[in-house]
């Protein structure tokens, strides 16, 4: 029985939908031609939850690159790219240099596991995934090196003890729906929606 998640929907449904929108460009590991794409196991590799507070089910789906040799030679790219910085918790940029480096990248299969992005589609009532505009695809790129649990955060995410920098504080809420992305069990990150766009914040799991 294929898998499901919040929201009811499946494995396959989400791996034709991601083949609808990002062929030849993103592909999930069930979906991707290359059998050296699976890195370790990441189960689910979706969630399906209202990350932007619409009240609708949106998707966020762990990829991998798999950029066609034409789409290479295209400066332009059907969704829009958003670069977490790593250095800058609540830094994020919408640039054609990001674009112009995730043309460039190609499959690794060095340990821990290839480069993944992130795919979040927002929901909209009576619209089907398949058919989400540009506006509403997002990709992020961020750190997915070593996740192995991805799945709905609820909650108010904490700043750390120690923390002194603005770059420590929570997101601006008082509760929030993101992504956790766990790495290895302990630690990761939470993906959350601000309002205008994507931002992450660290996640310890010693703080919850």
């Amino acid at each position: 029985m294929a898998a499901q998640v919040e929201f009811g929907i499946s494995c396959a449904r989400v791996d034709s939908i991601v083949k609808r929108l990002f062929d030849g460009y993103l592909a999930t590991h069930t979906c991707a031609l290359d059998p050296r794409l699976k890195g370790p196991a990441l189960t689910p590799y979706f969630v399906s939850a209202d990350f932007n507070g619409d009240r609708v089910p949106d998707l966020a789906v762990a990829a991998w690159p798999c950029i066609s040799p034409e789409n290479r030679r295209h400066p332009q790219v059907p969704f829009r790219l958003l670069s977490v910085l790593a250095d800058a918790r609540f830094a994020t940029s919408e640039a054609q240099e990001d674009v112009d480096y995730f043309l460039k990248v190609k499959p690794s299969y060095h340990y821990p596991q290839p480069k993944r992005f992130l795919i979040i589609l927002h929901g909209s009532a009576g619209r089907d995934f398949e058919d989400t505009p540009i506006q509403d695809r997002r990709v992020v790129s961020t750190a997915m090196l070593g996740v192995t649990v991805m799945t709905p955060f609820y909650g108010t995410l904490k700043a750390p003890v120690e923390s002194v920098s603005p770059l420590d504080r929570p997101p601006p809420k008082e509760s929030i729906t993101g992504i956790l992305l766990v790495i290895y069990g302990v630690e990761g990150e939470v993906i959350y929606w601000n309002g205008t766009t994507y931002r992450w914040y660290s996640w310890s799991r010693e703080d919850y």
